[in-house]
């Protein structure tokens, strides 16, 4: 077979792939993307005219094939124009493909001016099929400050003990619902109120922050939100669960 990478096609039998993938989850254990490593493992060989000034110029030309960025990776059949399944698209990928590793390892049967190992790795990510719009992460928290009710002071203590007193019968009680969420694709919407009829303010405080620049595609966008509350009387809610 032929491997072709972007608009090479390198030599006939050059190469060989070891294709693995691994899964990435959102936060209820639904598969959103999956990472597709290619480790391409190959030699180059002159058949005729070997020599080592010729091997340094088939070397040139190999690592610029690789250096190209993001390029398609595809394994041609023996007619070197049949696309064989073996097949590394950058149009299907978030991300990449990637050159992560590229190098000339070790082997004692190496002759430069003959045939030169080399191996190299790709890495690229693509949306799983049905992901929609998913939600790495999530996790909010419920604070109750500590306030409400009564209130204790001590007064005086200039010459005497100071005195205990109530100096307030009737403290409001405060809370505070916040929280934050990963979007893989979007920022997630900012979920609602627990105790709507006690909110000090109609609308939370909400901060956006930028998503990461993977590739093609922006990934990873990171909201974060704050609704503060006050109330006459103790107020019963728990946070919200990761459930859509």
């Amino acid at each position: 077979m032929y491997l072709r990478v972007g608009g090479k096609v390198r030599p006939f039998n050059e190469a060989d792939v070891s294709i693995s993938y691994q899964a990435v989850f959102d936060g209820l254990r639904r598969l959103v993307k999956v990472q597709t490593t290619w480790q391409i493992d190959g030699t180059v060989l002159l058949q005729t005219d070997a020599s080592q000034r010729n091997m340094s110029a088939a070397l040139a030309t190999l690592e610029a094939d690789f250096r190209q960025p993001t390029p398609d990776l595809i394994f041609l059949e023996d007619n070197g124009s049949t696309p064989t399944p073996l097949q590394l698209l950058a149009r299907n990928c978030l991300s990449g493909p990637s050159l992560t590793n590229f190098n000339y390892p070790k082997d004692s049967n190496k002759v430069y001016a003959i045939g030169t190992p080399y191996t190299a790795t790709y890495v690229a990510d693509s949306l799983a099929a049905g992901a929609g719009r998913p939600i790495i992460e999530f996790s909010e928290s419920v604070t109750d400050t500590g306030e409400g009710g009564w209130e204790r002071v001590h007064v005086g203590g200039a010459i005497n003990l100071p005195e205990e007193q109530i100096g307030t019968q009737y403290k409001p009680y405060r809370y505070t619902q916040s929280g934050s969420a990963v979007g893989l694709l979007a920022y997630p919407s900012v979920p609602p109120p627990i105790w709507p009829a006690s909110l000090k303010r109609p609308r939370p405080q909400v901060s956006l922050m930028s998503p990461e620049i993977l590739g093609a595609v922006d990934q990873m966008f990171r909201i974060s939100w704050a609704y503060s509350y006050e109330s006459a009387r103790p107020l019963v809610g728990y946070p919200h669960r990761f459930t859509f």
